[in-house]
């Protein structure tokens, strides 16, 4: 007997789980290592037909819904798929019949899920408003259940009434019946201390603004039952075992009786299971001898902080005349008439990948890099090719879940996955199918899209259909509304011409789009104003560099070798060390004192090292402070130095092409200077350490040209920013040649006549 053979399912089943897994295993390669002999195969010859398997895409009615995420899974719908699940199940109940002429009963029917405690509870509700009983493995922890949550308020009330959140859950519970406007008027009455002590306030008449009335008198009754039954509980607990406690609450409060149906809509007979097992867990607390009140709270609160899985004793006592809700998982070995696999729209969890540390068993750890001076991280070689075989291996893992869930079903299996868009999904299954192969498969990102993808190329060769599509319509749960025909119908033996020209036509729509602003999006955040240049947006290759506030900036060339005529290295750093000086000088001692006075003080401060101050070119700066412009700025009414700006200038200014000229560049700098003179007049001063060669030297006409040509366009760019700042284009323009020992004005663009 071969494992592939199968003696329970009906065909239609065996069918379908082959028309799946036939096509994603061997897409997915050798690691499933899947041969045509691992078919599965009938086992019985008596083995019926069957009623074919049912997909259902459930939509919420919300996919057009601007506001929404941009993902065709939407869990805010999974609430109606639960409602869907539950409403057909309740109509296999009242109507289904299985393969035999029996009828279909609760214990025949079972609800997979890939995981999720909270996901399964909601199926469960749903069934349980349809009074259809249900035996939930992953259901809520015993613990969480409101009836116990309200029998630890109060015990912890009893214990302890100073703690403010149990005494505030028992009293709002209908053992006491405070309204929250009750509990507000009595907090309000005291600002300050614990609840309890509003309460006895409240009692005691001694807190100013009491109100007075029926009202105050209706609370004054429900404060006086609270204080009294507390403070006799608190006494008996003295002296009285948990167990017993807990029993006297029962009878002297009617607890069982108090918890009737609620909104979930569980019975009274699970709620009261529950409050019984609580009983059983403090009488064996108890067992061993007295131990009190107090410590039979710290034991159960230490189960909670521990997150100690105790379940809630109703998931197993509901017996065979209920639905099995369960994890593939726990699913392993076991049958059913009936299987609904729920939950194939929820997208698997890769979080563990983006984790900056990954292991893999035979690659090993693979780490990410911290930036330098950042708080970010990079990527690694390593760390993508190791997480990209934990994704693989990852995947393949859900393939073998999926299959363990289609192949717990005898004779009916439905497959129902929650989804933004049925047409959506349709669309995606039918393009996937074109090159379905392991890529395809391993990057699927929900158990919809695996089966769809699978079915729709299948289903063209054998004719398996997807037999139902549907959704719950928006506000009307359990109302079906058909799908268009396109999404809802995929039999058929050979593919739609007609069709497969649509989807041509579509994708060649899509593959040939070009984006209408696409040399608008070349247009850098943000750029260095010393990088600019006018053709700047008009190159091709667009050669910025992201910058560590995400700014662009372009690389700069490197400097030329000294063999070459270029400068030295040293000379450098004595160009920059001289600017650094400029820019953190004291005007007023530097012409009072000198540089050597100045250059001590920027030392001792710290605004340069002492390695900086022996390159500084203290001849230059005697050549500056001797300057008529250093005198004009000396006497100047107010002057402005390293002042930063970031403005915006016009894309006019650096492109010539029409598409973008309209657009606007952001564009950061530092001004060395500017002053106001007292007659007015606004003056932009740049200093420049550019070295000059002999020749410009003994010809100052010539290191005059050399400069304006090299920085011209450069001065401009400030002083548009600074007409931005100031409301005015500066009336002058210097540049301060440190090696030429000399201002130089530079010329005014042709500008439009001012306003």
């Amino acid at each position: 007997i071969f494992m592939s053979e199968n003696f329970r399912s009906d065909r239609s089943v065996i069918d379908f789980s082959n028309a799946v897994f036939d096509t994603v295993w061997k897409a997915a390669g050798d690691s499933m290592d899947y041969r045509d002999e691992d078919r599965l195969v009938c086992g019985r010859e008596d083995t019926p037909q069957g009623i074919k398997p049912e997909i259902i895409l459930i939509e919420n009615g919300r996919q057009n819904d601007p506001e929404g995420p941009d993902k065709d899974e939407d869990p805010s719908a999974e609430p109606d798929e639960a409602e869907y699940v539950a409403m057909r199940i309740e109509e296999l109940i009242r109507t289904g019949a299985k393969d035999d002429g029996t009828p279909i009963l609760p214990g025949d029917i079972a609800i997979l899920t890939r995981n999720s405690k909270d996901f399964s509870v909601r199926f469960e509700d749903a069934l349980a408003r349809r009074g259809i009983k249900t035996q939930n493995r992953e259901r809520r922890q015993f613990f969480e259940n409101p009836e116990i949550l309200l029998m630890l308020c109060l015990l912890s009330a009893i214990d302890n009434p100073r703690q403010d959140i149990p005494l505030l859950g028992v009293m709002v519970s209908p053992v006491f019946g405070f309204t929250l406007d009750e509990v507000i008027s009595i907090r309000n009455a005291s600002g300050s201390g614990s609840l309890y002590d509003s309460v006895l306030g409240f009692l005691d008449g001694t807190v100013s603004g009491r109100d007075e009335g029926e009202a105050a008198a209706n609370i004054a009754r429900k404060a006086e039952r609270l204080v009294s039954d507390l403070e006799r509980y608190r006494v008996m607990a003295q002296g009285t075992p948990s167990d017993k406690l807990i029993f006297r609450l029962y009878r002297d409060c009617g607890i069982i009786s108090l918890l009737q149906t609620g909104a979930d809509g569980r019975t009274y007979e699970s709620r009261r299971t529950n409050l019984l097992a609580l009983h059983e867990y403090a009488r064996n607390f108890e067992s061993g001898g007295y131990r009190g009140l107090y410590s039979f709270i710290s034991y159960i609160n230490g189960l909670i902080s521990t997150d100690t899985k105790v379940s809630s004793p109703e998931s197993g006592e509901a017996g065979d005349d209920s639905v099995k809700i369960m994890t593939i998982h726990s699913s392993k070995g076991l049958e059913f008439p009936v299987c609904f696999v729920v939950g194939c729209g929820r997208r698997f969890i890769d979080s563990d990948l983006r984790s900056p540390i990954v292991f893999e068993q035979e690659m090993g750890i693979a780490i990410n890099l911290r930036i330098k001076g950042h708080f970010a991280k990079k990527r690694t070689a390593a760390h993508m090719a190791v997480s990209a075989k934990l994704h693989d291996k990852a995947r393949e893992e859900e393939l073998r879940i999926l299959y363990v869930a289609f192949t717990r079903a005898r004779e009916r299996l439905f497959v129902t996955a929650c989804v933004r868009s049925a047409e959506k999904t349709s669309d995606r299954a039918l393009l996937s199918r074109r090159t379905f192969g392991r890529h395809t498969v391993m990057n699927q990102n929900t158990y919809i899209d695996i089966v769809l993808g699978s079915l729709e190329r299948f289903s063209l060769e054998t004719g398996i259909p997807v037999s139902s599509v549907c959704r719950i319509s928006e506000g009307a749960s359990g109302t079906l509304s058909a799908l268009p025909e396109s999404v809802s119908d995929t039999t058929g033996t050979e593919a739609d011409p007609v069709k497969t020209s649509e989807v041509k036509k579509m994708l060649k729509k899509r593959l040939d789009f070009e984006y209408p602003f696409r040399k608008t999006a070349g247009i850098p955040a943000k750029v260095s104003v010393s990088r600019l240049y006018p053709e700047i947006l008009d190159r091709d290759d667009r050669a910025f560099e992201f910058g560590a506030d995400g700014s662009y900036e372009i690389p700069a060339l490197s400097a030329m070798p000294q063999f070459a005529g270029g400068e030295s290295g040293l000379a450098a750093e004595a160009g920059t060390s001289t600017h650094v000086f400029m820019q953190f000088c004291d005007f007023g001692n530097l012409g009072e004192h000198g540089v050597d006075s100045e250059l001590r003080r920027l030392l001792d401060n710290g605004f340069i090292t002492g390695e900086m101050a022996n390159l500084v070119r203290k001849d230059e700066i005697e050549k500056f402070v001797s300057s008529g412009l250093f005198s004009e700025i000396a006497a100047a009414k107010r002057i402005w130095r390293e002042q930063k700006f970031t403005v915006f200038l016009d894309a006019s200014m650096f492109s010539a092409d029409p598409e973008i000229r309209s657009e606007r560049l952001l564009v950061q700098g530092v001004i060395d200077c500017f002053f106001i003179s007292d007659d007015g007049m606004l003056t932009l001063v740049d200093y420049k350490t550019d070295r000059l060669t002999s020749y410009e030297l003994a010809h100052p006409e010539a290191a005059v040209r050399k400069l304006i040509e090299r920085h011209s366009m450069q001065l401009e760019y400030y002083g548009t920013a600074l007409e931005k700042i100031m409301g005015k284009y500066p009336d002058r323009v210097f540049i301060f040649s440190l090696c030429l020992g000399d201002a130089v004005e530079v010329p005014r663009p042709n500008r439009q006549a001012e306003n």
